[in-house]
C-alpha cells in the first residue's frame, strides 16, 4: 500500500460545511447545497454517516446516473473523497471503480488510491499512465513495482500532461511511439512538447490537428493547418466531441459538412446543444447517436434519440458495455437486447470485469471473442480469465 496521511471524516465535513455561495460549483447540485445550508448549524449524530443524515433526496441524487458524473468531478477537485466509503458497495459494482481509480492516480490522492485498490482495482498499467499524465513519478514507480510495463502508454500520457521528465523516463524504458506521443501532447495543448516531438515523427499531422481540436486548442489547430492539414470534417467531429462550438464553427467555415458524424460525436460527449445544432444542419443518424450517447453514459441523450426513432437495442447494449455502464446495459436488455456475447466482448475490451460477469450470467459463453477483445484492451487479468474458461 502507499504511504499517506489519513484524513478524518470530521475534517472533511468541516470543510464541506464551510462552503459559501460563491463555491457552489464544488458541490454536487443545488439541492445538496441547500441541504448543507440547512445542516450548517446542526450537530451531526454520526459524522461517519454524514451523507445518510442528509435529506433522503440527496442520497437519491448520488445514486442517479446523471449525478454520478458530477461525483467524478468532485474526486477531480479532491472534495468529499473519504466519504465515498458510505457507498462502497454501490461504487465497486459498476464502472465507477475503474474511472475513480484513474482519477485518483491522476490527482496523486494516495488515500483514495489505497481505498480503490482495497476494493479490487488492479489495473497497474492504467494506474501508471494516469499517474504519468499527472506528473507523479513516485506513483509511476509504485505501479511499475506492481508490474506495470506499458511504456508506450506511459510516454503518451506523460506527453498529454506535458511532463518532459517522464517522457524521457519512458523513452529510456523503451517507449517508441513518438508520433502518438506528439498527438497526445497536442490534445493537452503543450506547444513546446509538440515542437520537441515533431523532428521525431512522420509528416502526417492530421490526427494531431484533430486531437488539438478535441482539446479546444485553436492555436495548435492553426499550427497544424499551417503544416498542410485540411481534414475539416475530422476537425469538426473532434471539436464536437470536446464540446467546443467555436471550433465547430471554424471548421464549418473551412468547408466541413459531415453533420451526422458531428452529431454522434457530440452525443458521445454529452453536448446536447451541439447535437441539436447538427440536427438543425440536417443530421439524422438516430441509431448511432443513441449508441454513442450510451457509450458516453448520457441517458438523457439516449432517450432523446429514441424519441427520434432509434431502436437498435443490440447496438446500444454493445456501446453501453464499451463505456462500462451497467445501468444502461440493463436499460437496453429491458428493450429486448439479447446479443450478450458481443456485450461481453465490448466489456472485456474496456476492462470491466463486473460487466463481463454480468453478461456471462445472462448466457454469454464465447470465450475466444472475449479473450480477443481483452487482448485488444490490454487487460491481462481478463485474458487469463477467459483462458481459464476454455
Amino acid at each position: 500500500m502507499l504511504d499517506c496521511d489519513s484524513i478524518l471524516p470530521t475534517e472533511i465535513i468541516s470543510n464541506i460545511l464551510s462552503f459559501s455561495h460563491n463555491t457552489t460549483d464544488h458541490l454536487v447540485c443545488k439541492d445538496w447545497y441547500n441541504e448543507l445550508e440547512y445542516q450548517r448549524n446542526l450537530t451531526l449524530n454520526n459524522p461517519d454517516k454524514f451523507i445518510d443524515e442528509l435529506h433522503p433526496n440527496i442520497k437519491f441524487l448520488l445514486l442517479d446516473h446523471d449525478y454520478r458524473r458530477k461525483i467524478l468531478r468532485l474526486i477531480d477537485e479532491r472534495c468529499r473523497l473519504d466519504l465515498l466509503d458510505s457507498y462502497k458497495d454501490y461504487f465497486t459494482k459498476n464502472w465507477f471503480l475503474k474511472i475513480a481509480f484513474k482519477i485518483s492516480c491522476l490527482n496523486n490522492h494516495k488515500l483514495l488510491i489505497n481505498f480503490f485498490i482495497d476494493k479490487g482495482a488492479n489495473d497497474w498499467d492504467d494506474g501508471m499512465i494516469f499517474a504519468a499524465q499527472g506528473g507523479h513519478k513516485d506513483l509511476v514507480d509504485f505501479f511499475i513495482s506492481k508490474g506495470a510495463d506499458w511504456w508506450n502508454g506511459g510516454v503518451q500520457y506523460a506527453a498529454r500532461g506535458g511532463h518532459k521528465d517522464l517522457i524521457d523516463f519512458f523513452i529510456s524504458k523503451g517507449a517508441t511511439r513518438r508520433s502518438w506521443s506528439m498527438v497526445h501532447t497536442a490534445q493537452g495543448g503543450h506547444k513546446d512538447l509538440v515542437d520537441f516531438f515533431i523532428p521525431k515523427c512522420s509528416n502526417d499531422w492530421t490526427l494531431a490537428m484533430m486531437l488539438s481540436a478535441r482539446g479546444g486548442h485553436k492555436d495548435l489547430v492553426e499550427f497544424f493547418i499551417s503544416k498542410g492539414c485540411d481534414y475539416w470534417d475530422g476537425g469538426m467531429r473532434c471539436s464536437a466531441r470536446g464540446g467546443h462550438k467555436d471550433l465547430v464553427d471554424f471548421f464549418i467555415s473551412k468547408g466541413a459538412s459531415d453533420f451526422n458524424s458531428g452529431m454522434i460525436l457530440a452525443a458521445e460527449g454529452g453536448h446536447k446543444d451541439l447535437v441539436e445544432f447538427f440536427i438543425a444542419k440536417g443530421a439524422k443518424g438516430w441509431n448511432m447517436g443513441m449508441m454513442l450517447a450510451a457509450k458516453g453514459g448520457h441517458k438523457d441523450l439516449m432517450e432523446f434519440f429514441i424519441d427520434k426513432g432509434a431502436n437498435n437495442w443490440d447496438g446500444g447494449i454493445q456501446y453501453a458495455a464499451r463505456g462500462g455502464h451497467l445501468d444502461l446495459v440493463e436499460f437496453f436488455i429491458a428493450k429486448d437486447a439479447s446479443d450478450f456475447n458481443s456485450g461481453m466482448a465490448c466489456a472485456a475490451k474496456g476492462g470491466y470485469k463486473n460487466l463481463v460477469d454480468f453478461f456471462i450470467s445472462k448466457g454469454a459463453n464465447n470465450w475466444n471473442i472475449g479473450m480477443e477483445y481483452a487482448i485488444k484492451g490490454r487487460h491481462k487479468n481478463l485474458v487469463d480469465f477467459f483462458i481459464s474458461k476454455k
